[in-house]
């Protein structure tokens, strides 16, 4: 399937950064998350009566419009990231190499975890709860949970206050 160009219209920044959770800066090192309408695991934006993914609106946004034969791929493997220096136009068989390769290297453990589920983590570790009360509640190790709060597992999730 072809994907549509994005149609850039007057204001489409200022709406498209009011959907979004990004640092102040702007910084490019984390996920800008995706704070708007969603369909499936991906951002959504409605443009002129017309639903586009927000991250190929981010991409046409700060890089350009992204080709109708290629697709826009998360480098960070988060789907809900609109972080333009996240985001890379690749063939639809590089982005399944891609997807495959990552779906490989990842633990058990981070199978069962997702951004949103590491977000509410880092709430609750931040919050103070109990580390063994956490880990039991998400299924993963307290090893694993340490590996979190240290930022060498899941380092791209950050709550807006970190």
């Amino acid at each position: 399937m072809r994907s549509r160009k994005v149609p850039i219209e007057i204001g489409l920044k200022r709406r498209f950064l009011a959907e979004c959770d990004y640092p102040e800066d702007k910084s490019t090192a984390r996920c800008w998350l995706w704070k708007g309408k969603m369909t499936g695991d991906y951002g959504a934006m409605s443009i002129g009566g017309s639903t586009f993914q927000a991250h190929r609106v981010s991409y046409a946004l700060y890089r350009g419009q992204p080709r109708t034969d290629m697709v826009v791929d998360h480098r960070c493997r988060n789907k809900a990231c609109v972080n333009p220096d996240h985001l890379e136009q690749v063939t639809v068989a590089e982005n399944a190499r891609r997807y495959l390769g990552a779906a490989k290297t990842k633990d058990d453990k981070s199978r069962t975890l997702d951004d949103m589920k590491v977000l509410e983590i880092k709430k609750r570790l931040r919050d103070g709860d109990d580390p063994k009360e956490i880990a039991k509640a998400f299924g993963i190790t307290v090893k694993h949970l340490g590996k979190i709060r240290r930022g060498t597992s899941w380092g791209h999730v950050v709550l807006g206050d970190e």
